[in-house]
């Protein structure tokens, strides 16, 4: 038997999956207004779900509200030791998802790319303590592909280490690129905190989500 969901999404909103097995029921995450649906089946509970993100969206729209959505952010970029993460965390207010995990497997590798598909916003942190160049990579990718929810914040020191000039030379070409493909930089996290527990006051909805939802469904389509 399969396993039951315990999550739904659905651009980029995400719903809770309760009760069952006779009658399931949940409501719309990260909104401050409350939405339920319910389903006799999880067929029937995720189709109720998306009926649900629909209206509420079309009502916001209709009484030109905003419709509060909190983008769920992939906190990718440098590890190797580095607790930029553990810093910023304990501020957010939006959701996230955190990919460092103590013993990494198969199956965390498969659940980090599910989630950076469910994840409209990408940050991509680099730090004096990364080894390789691969988040840089995959930051100047999501810059070409979904430029709308990529932010690249380089910091010049971390954990009494400092990037050389050369290097800090080139990582900042890098976030120049990035900024020219339309994504965005800061330079320190505390801006970057500021503006991740505001997104809903800096993007335009709904231009914001029709656009991410394309650059999602577009990189979901490249990844396989």
């Amino acid at each position: 038997m399969p396993e039951k969901k315990s999550e739904l999404n659905y651009k980029g909103y995400r719903g809770s999956v309760e009760g069952g097995p006779a009658h399931l029921h949940g409501k719309i995450l990260d909104i401050s207004d409350l939405v339920t649906y319910g389903g006799l089946s999880e067929e029937d509970l995720e189709m109720v779900f998306q009926d649900s993100v629909e209206d509420y969206i079309s009502t916001c729209r209709e009484v030109g509200k905003n419709p509060c959505y909190n983008p769920k952010v992939f906190l990718g970029g440098t590890c190797n030791g580095s607790n930029w993460r553990d810093r910023i965390i304990p501020q957010l207010k939006v959701p996230y998802f955190n990919p460092v995990v103590e013993d990494w497997t198969m199956e965390c590798q498969a659940e980090e790319e599910r989630q950076k598909k469910l994840c409209p916003v990408h940050l991509y942190v680099i730090t004096p303590l990364m080894k390789g160049v691969f988040s840089i990579a995959e930051a100047v990718d999501d810059s070409n592909n979904m430029p709308v929810g990529t932010i690249f914040v380089p910091l010049e020191k971390d954990e009494g280490t400092e990037f050389d000039k050369g290097e800090w030379k080139s990582i900042q070409a890098v976030a120049r690129l990035i900024d020219h493909n339309g994504g965005l930089v800061f330079y320190s996290l505390g801006e970057t905190v500021e503006f991740l527990n505001n997104m809903t006051e800096y993007y335009r909805y709904p231009l914001f989500m029709e656009q991410v939802n394309k650059e999602v469904k577009s990189q979901g389509e490249q990844n396989g």
